[in-house]
């Protein structure tokens, strides 16, 4: 049966959660509600703390066949996620050929990210001396220069500098990415002016602009849903999404849960099949319609 995001709910489902980017991740309608109506720091005060700018963790994948990747990062849920859906990742490229099993191990609290760096290196080091297959592509040490400049606080900070979102996009495109993989873009959204376009501005061209900030079609749709709405009028969304990682690559993403939460935005299944068809085909297959809209 169908539930209302009440706050009640909401609290219900942020329990399941240890962390503020696994809500958001998981439950993203929940998520997003508990922002706009001021609960978010209440529904979360239960959760665990992560690093920041000045404070990062060390961590590795292990895989059954005894590679190993080393990173550090300022949160591991984060990190873990963006494995999964990057495909510039290491891990997203070994898994892509081999598909093997894999743990991730914590090694070290959130420390100084001067010592998690030299920490990295270190563990590194004696992976390749040991002549384990390390997949890294870098030796270790590096601190990214995103992370370290666009923190919650500046990237609110560069919004209010912003007349609209589009301005937001383009002008301070590291703060949009971090807004985006942290989600951070419904509490920045609400502070820079949505100016209308006027009349034909996203043409075809300009719609691929901002599709390719996006590997799937999902997140095109949840990072900028006018224009992701645009070109699916105008019968454009195949053309200018050929980039985007394939259904059949990414069947895990559309569980029972995600379907639900996202179905949460539709009245009827006729515009749930059509502003998402991706997740629709997925409710279809798997015999979940009659769940997500009951007959009456």
């Amino acid at each position: 049966m169908k539930y209302k995001l009440t706050k009640s709910k909401c609290k219900e489902l942020a329990l399941l959660c240890s962390s503020k980017s696994e809500f958001s991740i998981r439950f993203s309608g929940a998520y997003n509600k508990s922002l706009r109506m001021g609960w978010h720091e209440e529904l979360c005060e239960h959760m665990l703390s992560h690093g920041n700018r000045y404070n990062r963790c060390v961590y590795t994948y292990e895989f059954e066949d005894g590679s190993i990747y080393v990173g550090l990062t300022y949160n591991l849920d984060v990190r873990k996620y963006k494995h999964k859906i990057d495909r510039r990742s290491s891990v997203y490229q070994y898994l892509a050929k081999n598909n093997y099993k894999f743990i991730v191990k914590q090694l070290t609290d959130y420390i100084t990210k001067e010592d998690a760096a030299k920490l990295e290196s270190k563990i590194i080091k004696e992976h390749l001396e040991s002549n384990v297959n390390l997949i890294n592509r870098k030796r270790g040490g590096g601190l990214g220069g995103n992370t370290v400049k666009w923190t919650k606080e500046r990237c609110l900070e560069v919004a209010k500098l912003s007349d609209s979102r589009d301005h937001f996009i383009k002008k301070y495109r590291g703060a949009y990415s971090s807004a985006k993989n942290n989600g951070w873009l419904v509490e920045i959204y609400v502070i820079i002016p949505n100016k209308t376009k006027p009349r034909g501005y996203w043409d075809k061209v300009k719609c691929w602009e901002v599709s390719t900030d996006y590997n799937t079609k999902s997140e095109f749709r949840k990072g900028h849903v006018s224009v992701y709405n645009i070109a699916l009028r105008r019968g454009w969304l195949g053309d200018i999404c050929d980039h985007m990682s394939k259904d059949g690559n990414k069947k895990y993403y559309w569980t029972k849960d995600r379907c639900f939460e996202i179905s949460m935005g539709y009245k009827n299944r006729t515009s749930f099949r059509r502003d998402n068809q991706a997740a629709y085909k997925a409710a279809y297959k798997n015999g979940w319609l009659n769940e997500l809209f009951p007959k009456t």
